[in-house]
């Protein structure tokens, strides 16, 4: 059995690109650095750093009317195998070094 992995949608990502959004996530995790944020934003990965249900609250309090099916999405097959190869590629670039 796989387990699904989740990124944030889009218009998730929107909100908290918006300057409101980035202060918000900044008192949230208590981050000093807004390059920080920025750099987590730009990296959607799945199971990262922003991507826990408890960011829905913060989400929340910029945008309302945002339910889970509009904050959070799964993966497709054809993502989770090109993040695979990615990985690999990666592990097999480093040994060779």
């Amino acid at each position: 059995m796989e387990k699904n992995f989740f990124v944030l949608t889009d218009a998730a990502l929107n909100v908290l690109n918006s300057p409101k959004g980035k202060n918000k996530l900044m008192d949230f995790f208590e981050i000093k650095d807004r390059r920080t944020v920025e750099n987590y934003l730009a990296n959607n990965v799945p199971q990262g750093l922003f991507v826990n249900r408890n960011i829905g609250k913060v989400i929340r309090q910029i945008a309302p009317d945002m339910t889970d099916k509009k904050i959070f999405r799964f993966l497709t097959d054809e993502e989770l195998r090109r993040m695979r190869e990615d990985s690999l590629t990666a592990m097999i670039e480093k040994k060779k070094k």
